[in-house]
């Protein structure tokens, strides 16, 4: 009787056959045990949400805890008393028009998702010589007149088409950019877990010094003799000194580099409400030309300083703003691109 042998795509069709079946039940089972317990999943993917969350500005996700309603609140508070502190309403409906209209082009692109994520912004232009601008948490701004005054005064002749308005769009950019990314709420975030975890390490810290001095304490009883309370003197001396260390560390040392550190936190946000500020101006209809010109305007009027001296890199380590040499070439990059995706420095349609 001649032996039969399975051929070669006999033999692989079997495996073929065995995956495909391997694959389906694996499939069914997923799909089983989906639709046994489909909440279980939406729950997970809701928390993961909820505590990595992602910035609808800034489309990157990010560590979030205080929520939303914490900023309007923050905004709610002191806004009033910050505004009067700094010269109060300036007394030019049309002005405070210009700049309300401008606000509400611009943050109707900015709204966070859900409703109630979404903020009511409010603008107040003050009555201040002060070149300044801010933002507060829960799209709370305000615009000084000093600055306003000094763009309307701009001679934009070298820059063909280019408005005052849409100079003035860049600082209003920058601004609800602050807000909607959530600048103040992710700095007060990191000084809270700062100051928690310089907390919580200085109390762990006397509690380990503090149990070993017991132990040098009982150590000494223990042996009772003269020579042995004198070395137990002088370890207790040595831990005297280790708690000293300790102090210094986490009242001084670490204090000064957490307030370096919020600084350079404080730069980088600049930089981040200059980039998504001239986005949200482009979508808005104003020429992104006018970042340019703001960042020219405030060389003019010495808001820069050299920075290749040890004098210069000093002065950038403790301010809160980068140059606005450093600015202005962001800005160009950020310009540049938006021209060469679109075409045109300005939307088209708004």
């Amino acid at each position: 009787m001649e032996k039969v042998t399975p051929k070669s795509d006999q033999v692989q069709g079997w495996g073929e056959w065995l995956w495909d079946g391997a694959k389906t039940q694996a499939s069914n089972a997923a799909s089983a045990v989906y639709h046994l317990c489909p909440s279980l999943f939406d729950r997970i993917q809701s928390i993961f949400d909820f505590v990595y969350p992602k910035n609808a500005i800034t489309g990157y996700r990010e560590f979030w805890y205080l929520p939303t309603w914490v900023e309007k609140v923050l905004g709610e508070a002191l806004y009033p008393t910050t505004c009067a502190s700094q010269g109060g309403k300036l007394n030019d409906d049309k002005q405070q028009t210009r700049l309300s209209n401008m606000v509400e082009k611009t943050a109707k692109h900015a709204q966070r998702e859900g409703e109630d994520q979404q903020f009511e912004y409010e603008v107040t232009v003050l009555d201040s010589s002060v070149i300044n601008a801010w933002a507060m948490p829960g799209g709370k701004l305000a615009f000084h007149s000093g600055l306003i005054n000094k763009i309307d005064k701009m001679d934009l002749t070298e820059w063909e088409g280019l408005t005052k308005d849409d100079v003035l769009a860049a600082v209003v950019g920058h601004e609800v950019s602050h807000a909607a990314i959530g600048h103040t709420r992710k700095r007060l975030e990191k000084t809270l877990l700062i100051q928690l975890a310089l907390f919580v390490g200085k109390i762990a810290a006397n509690i380990f010094i503090s149990r070993k001095e017991q132990e040098a304490v009982e150590k000494g009883e223990e042996k009772g003799s003269h020579r042995a309370h004198i070395e137990t003197a002088d370890e207790l001396k040595k831990y005297e000194g280790l708690r000293r260390i300790v102090t210094v560390v986490f009242d001084y040392f670490a204090y000064y580099a957490t307030q370096l550190y919020m600084l350079a936190e404080s730069r980088g946000a600049e930089y981040e409400a200059d980039k998504y500020g001239i986005e949200l101006m482009y979508k808005a209809g104003y020429d992104v030309r006018g970042s340019l010109a703001l960042q020219k305007l405030f060389q003019e009027i010495g808001h820069s300083h050299q920075t290749d001296s040890w004098l210069g890199k000093a002065m950038e380590w403790i301010s809160t703003h980068p140059t606005s040499d450093k600015r202005l070439a962001e800005n160009k990059k950020t310009v540049q691109a938006l021209h060469e995706e679109h075409g045109n420095y300005k939307a088209v349609t708004v």
